[in-house]
């Protein structure tokens, strides 16, 4: 399918995300006759002078929430995605009116999904939730898909293969999701929405997920006790560039956001009772031609068993005014050779580690004004630096060591300011 240029668009197309493109139009030397006027006249016209009326349908098991809209009901997302035209951005809405849908929704096509709150004229929703448009698991658990990558996952809501999709002001409940396998019975990761190869860089066509509360992805074998710990609330695979703002994701096995490649903005979410709360892994910049590296800012995370934000192997992040309380482990942590990272203007209260730089030759991480309250162990851990990191200008603030420095480089760990510490900063051989 042919992506119109970085410049083309409608009312309805997304700024620019990832970086910044420009289509530079040179005006023709030249041209002859009437006809050449009129085709001329006619190229320069906006693309948007041809393009189709966005279209609306809307998802109903009852009556329309959304009166303006005439036609037929459908009763389910997915018959509203299968009826739905395609086209070459996400201007085609689909307006779900409060309710209940168990379904795996099957995103095939660029469109935006968005629930509905009741206008007055619906009569009550299911289970006295008047505004809830909530996906949750069919009878039987959820059913896995192999993806077009060839992995096998199990999702709520998958979008494969696209280049623009939204999805803002819904619940996905993941109650009753069960332990997918595989073919060969091997355990497969399940989450609320999974994102794989979607989005295209630089051109403001992306994945989104917004204002909406993804909750409960916990799965359980059939007996109802045995926890089998696979699930995550929004997966961002196989180089996708996606949005993921202002969403409440709370009681998942593993991580609310799990990153394993491509380019994300995850920006003022609320992420609590989790492993990790946002689980970047292999991620990095190096096929962007534009060198962008992913944002994670803004969010409010309580209650990781892991780390608050780990940087798991991952490169070109910045982790940038995030409130993050009650880790159990770090509340910010980088591992397995993460570089070239910036780490600036967190708050952290109530971690084992405040920000814990980790093993195996982590370096030119930049950590800058953060303030760390109450940290169990130590606040900073330099840990098999292999140099060129920046550790300085923090506030630190009740901890039994400010900063653990193992296997020194040239790190820089001045200036930075320390209230009721009793080691301010210790070299362990």
């Amino acid at each position: 399918m042919a992506i119109p240029p970085a410049c083309i668009g409608d009312d309805n197309m997304k700024p620019r995300q990832f970086g910044s493109s420009s289509t530079l139009v040179r005006a023709p030397g030249k041209v002859f006759g009437f006809l050449g006027l009129a085709l001329t006249a006619t190229l320069l016209q906006p693309m948007s002078a041809f393009a189709a009326a966005p279209k609306i349908l809307v998802v109903s098991k009852d009556v329309n929430c959304w009166p303006q809209v005439s036609g037929p009901l459908y009763p389910t997302i997915q018959s509203a995605i299968n009826a739905m035209p395609v086209y070459l951005n996400g201007q085609n809405t689909i307006i779900v009116c409060p309710g209940t849908y168990p379904e795996q929704v099957v995103v095939n096509k660029n469109i935006t999904i968005t629930g509905a709150l009741r206008d007055g004229t619906d009569p009550l929703s299911e289970n006295g939730n008047s505004a809830e448009a909530k996906i949750v698991v069919p009878p039987g658990g959820l059913q896995r898909r192999q993806l077009l990558s060839g992995k096998w996952v199990a999702a709520q809501v998958v979008a494969d293969n696209i280049a623009d999709v939204n999805l803002i002001n819904l619940t996905i409940d993941g109650h009753g999701a069960g332990c997918p396998v595989d073919p060969s019975l091997q355990p497969i990761p399940f989450a609320g929405v999974v994102f794989s190869k979607v989005g295209v860089a630089g051109t403001g066509l992306e994945g989104n997920v917004s204002k909406s509360s993804i909750r409960a992805e916990i799965g359980f074998q059939p007996d109802g006790v045995t926890h089998c710990y696979q699930g995550d609330g929004i997966i961002v695979d196989d180089n996708s560039y996606v949005t993921i703002d202002s969403n409440s994701i709370h009681d998942v096995d593993l991580s609310p956001i799990l990153q394993t490649g491509g380019i994300t903005r995850i920006t003022n979410n609320t992420l609590s009772r989790t492993w990790y709360g946002i689980w970047l892994t292999g991620v990095g910049a190096t096929f962007n031609p534009a060198n962008v590296g992913s944002t994670v800012a803004g969010n409010y995370i309580q209650s990781s068993t892991g780390a608050g934000v780990h940087l798991d192997g991952s490169s070109n992040v910045l982790v940038s005014q995030n409130q993050i309380t009650n880790a159990f482990g770090a509340g910010i942590q980088v591992s397995h050779g993460g570089s070239d990272n910036d780490i600036v203007e967190n708050r952290i209260n109530d971690a084992w580690w405040g920000i814990y730089l980790g093993d195996n030759g982590h370096r030119r991480i930049n950590v800058s004004y953060n303030t760390i309250v109450h940290s169990t162990t130590a606040a900073i851990v330099d840990y098999f630096s292999e140099g060129d990191n920046n550790i300085t200008d923090n506030t630190i603030n009740d901890a039994p060591i400010g900063i653990q420095v193992h296997v020194i480089h040239n790190d820089v760990y001045l200036p930075n300011t320390f209230y009721n510490v009793t080691v301010l900063t210790l070299a362990v051989p």
